[in-house]
């Protein structure tokens, strides 16, 4: 941790040195700058790839659940299986509907 305070206490020299146009850093300092902002660049990176792959599971998530929450009238579900949400029951025609849960075709 040491280290990354030291690059850090680096990176900040070398920017107000840069402001005053007096960039005369050694180069070991300027490597070593550079290092930090490689690996400061990776982590956010890694962090973006992270945080998009969750917001896309929370949606995933969010929408699956809306989903099972819609339920049809309760003398609508499956006979074989009493499946209700609205999504898995499927009219056919204006008589008959398909469970998709268990492929029963029933007349409700």
């Amino acid at each position: 941790m040491t280290d990354t305070v030291e690059l850090t206490h680096k990176l900040n020299r070398a920017e107000a040195m840069i402001d005053q146009g007096l960039l005369d850093m050694p180069m070991d300092e300027i490597n070593a700058v550079q290092a930090l902002i490689d690996h400061e660049h990776e982590l956010w990176d890694r962090c973006e790839v992270l945080g998009a792959r969750i917001r896309k599971a929370r949606r995933k998530a969010a929408r699956r659940s809306a989903i099972e929450q819609v339920v049809s009238n309760p003398e609508d579900a499956c006979p074989d299986c009493g499946e209700a949400r609205i999504d898995y029951l499927v009219w056919d025609d204006d008589e008959k509907v398909t469970c998709a849960s268990c492929g029963c075709v029933y007349v409700p």
